[in-house]
C-alpha cells in the first residue's frame, strides 16, 4: 500500500470538520421528539455511546466484517436521505410505487459505495487494506458484482423520468461524474459534506425552533463534535510516522461507529414522519 501524502489529508480533514458534525445534532432531535427527563438523557447518551463502542469492538475483532457492514449501512442511509431530500425539494413524493421507491434508494445510496470503488479500484483497495487489513481487498470484487443491481435501479428511475422530472436524475449524474473524475477521498468528501451533511443541517435548522444559529444550538453541535474529533486525533498521534494513514483509519472507523446509532435515530424518526431527511 502506498503511503498517504499531506494532500490526501485535506479531504480527510474536510470530512472530519464538516461532515462528521452533522450527527452531533442527534441530541436535538431526541429532545424535540421525545423530551426525555434527566434520567432519560443519561439513558439516551449511554445507549448511543454503547452502540458506537460495540461497533468499534466488532471492527477490532472482525475488521473485514466491520467494513462490510459499514458499506451496507452507508448505502441504505445515504439512499434514504437522498430520496427523502428529493421528495422534500419536489414538495411531494416522487416514488410512483414501492418498487420505484427502492430503486431510487439503491440508485442514490449505491452511488458513492459502488461507483467510487469501481472507478478507482487500486486507490480504494489501499484504503480498504488500511482500514481492515489485506483480506479486505476481496471486498472490491464483491462490490463489482453488485453493479448490475445499481444499473437496474438506474434503468427503473429513467423509465419513470417523464412522471418524476429530471432534478433528481441530474444530481445523480453530476455525482457520478465527480466519482469518475476526482480521487476517491475527494469525491466521497464532496458527496458526504456538500450533499448528505448539508441537507441534514438544512432540514435540522427548519425543525429547531428559532433555527440552529439564533437558538445557540449550532454552538452545541460544535461542542459535541469536539469529543469524537479529539479521540480520532489522539488515536492518529500514536502512529507518529504514519499520522495521515492513522487519521484516515480513525476517521472512517469513527464514522462507522457513530453511523449505527445515528441511523437508528434519524431513519427511525423518518419512518414515523418526524424527520424529513
Amino acid at each position: 500500500m502506498l503511503p498517504m501524502t499531506l494532500i490526501d489529508l485535506l479531504p480527510v480533514l474536510f470530512i472530519m470538520l464538516v461532515g462528521l458534525p452533522h450527527g452531533a445534532g442527534d441530541g436535538l432531535l431526541a429532545f424535540k421528539n421525545f423530551k426525555p427527563a434527566p434520567k432519560g438523557w443519561v439513558i439516551f447518551v449511554s445507549s448511543y455511546l454503547a452502540i458506537a463502542g460495540m461497533v468499534v469492538a466488532l471492527w477490532y475483532v472482525y475488521p473485514v466484517l466491520g467494513l462490510l457492514l459499514f458499506l451496507i449501512q452507508s448505502c441504505i442511509h445515504f439512499g434514504l436521505g437522498d430520496v427523502s431530500a428529493s421528495d422534500l425539494i419536489a414538495r411531494g413524493t416522487q416514488s410512483q410505487n414501492r418498487f420505484h421507491h427502492w430503486a431510487r434508494i439503491i440508485a442514490m445510496g449505491g452511488g458513492p459505495v459502488l461507483l467510487i470503488p469501481l472507478f478507482h479500484p487500486i486507490q480504494v483497495n489501499d484504503v480498504f487494506v488500511l482500514l481492515s487489513g489485506q483480506a479486505a481487498s476481496y471486498l472490491i470484487i464483491y462490490i463489482i458484482f453488485l453493479l448490475p443491481l445499481w444499473l437496474a435501479a438506474i434503468g427503473i428511475m429513467l423509465s419513470y423520468l417523464p412522471k418524476t422530472g429530471g432534478r433528481e436524475t441530474a444530481l445523480l449524474l453530476l455525482l457520478v461524474g465527480l466519482y469518475f473524475i476526482l480521487p476517491p477521498l475527494w469525491s466521497f468528501a464532496i458527496y458526504f459534506c456538500c450533499v448528505h451533511s448539508l441537507r441534514h443541517f438544512v432540514v435540522l435548522n427548519t425543525q429547531i425552533e428559532g433555527g440552529l444559529v439564533k437558538s445557540g444550538h449550532l454552538r452545541q453541535i460544535a461542542l459535541f463534535s469536539v469529543l469524537p474529533i479529539a479521540l480520532i486525533f489522539i488515536f492518529a498521534l500514536q502512529a507518529q510516522d504514519h499520522f495521515t494513514e492513522a487519521l484516515t483509519a480513525g476517521l472512517f472507523i469513527g464514522l462507522a461507529a457513530l453511523t449505527v446509532p445515528h441511523m437508528i435515530l434519524v431513519d427511525g424518526l423518518r419512518k414515523h414522519h418526524k424527520f424529513s431527511i
